[in-house]
């Protein structure tokens, strides 16, 4: 675990590193209402059919619930977590580049549910803002991909946030928090955005996602201040934007065993057009 003090700032960041002890608006995606939850209850009831259970969770949370995943080596002596996306066919994940940084870029492990494991290659970083986008060898069964839709602006302050995560030796936890503000790095040569929601080891590379599904940013770091001694602000928690991953590196990458696809010839068309311009 390593710490960095800020220049001329009074607090530290953690980050979150490989320990553990991870749409378009439509009617669906709102939460159902006690009242409704009655009515619907009452339909059936009156059906004659028993024991209905309606989840409070909305249909973009059990999505982002279904597509989170561990990010770890082989040894899994600890975990970063992530999210698992499908992006112009390919299946790639998204997580914090230091949670991969010290890992073998081929052969990255990650880890679904009831111990599913497939390997994952690093095919895209992002040093500068600690954003890391991975291809899987093969599909995760125990998990569904969410549909790689991001956020291209700023979110607004105070807006919601959610994200599934994996910290400390927990399992795959969700958590709903609020946009506090944003904040120049000069130190760290980035800007980032503050969201007040709980963070902490092992939770490092989660994607925050809006209720509309869209993927926002990528936590790296937990709020540390500086006191006496260093005091950890587990509900606020660092992440950076989105917006920030070169899609076209991206599929440029993932591009180089599957020449065959459309989309990968499309890109080497446009890739050589732009070299006989230049």
């Amino acid at each position: 675990m390593s710490t960095k003090k800020l220049f001329n700032m009074p607090i530290l960041i953690f980050s979150a590193l490989l320990l553990s002890c991870n749409l378009q608006s439509t009617p669906d995606t709102q939460q159902v209402s006690e009242s409704s939850m009655q009515q619907i209850n009452g339909v059936f009831a009156a059906s004659e059919i028993e024991n209905i259970t309606i989840s409070p969770q909305t249909i973009v949370e059990r999505k982002i619930r279904r597509a989170a995943v561990k990010v770890t080596d082989a040894s899994r002596r600890g975990h970063g977590s992530g999210s698992y996306f499908m992006y112009k066919g390919f299946r790639l994940v998204i997580t914090a580049y230091h949670v991969v940084d010290e890992i073998n870029p081929e052969h990255i492990v990650i880890v679904g549910r009831d111990n599913e494991s497939v390997i994952a290659r690093l095919i895209y970083k992002n040093e500068q803002n600690d954003i890391a986008v991975l291809q899987t060898t093969q599909a995760l069964s125990s998990r569904v991909p969410m549909p790689l839709n991001i956020l291209d602006a700023e979110p607004e302050v105070n807006s919601v946030l959610i994200y599934t995560g994996f910290p400390s030796g927990h399992d795959l936890l969700t958590f709903q928090g609020n946009v506090a503000g944003f904040e120049d790095m000069p130190a760290r040569g980035r800007r980032s955005m503050i969201v007040h929601t709980y963070g902490w080891f092992g939770s490092s590379g989660s994607c925050l996602f809006n209720p509309r599904g869209k993927l926002v940013g990528i936590l790296w770091g937990v709020d540390v201040e500086q006191f006496m001694m260093p005091q950890a602000q587990e509900d606020l928690i660092y992440a950076s934007f989105a917006s920030l991953i070169d899609l076209n590196a991206v599929l440029s990458r993932a591009c180089e065993n599957r020449q065959e696809r459309l989309i990968c010839q499309a890109i080497e068309r446009e890739e050589i057009q732009k070299r006989f311009n230049d």
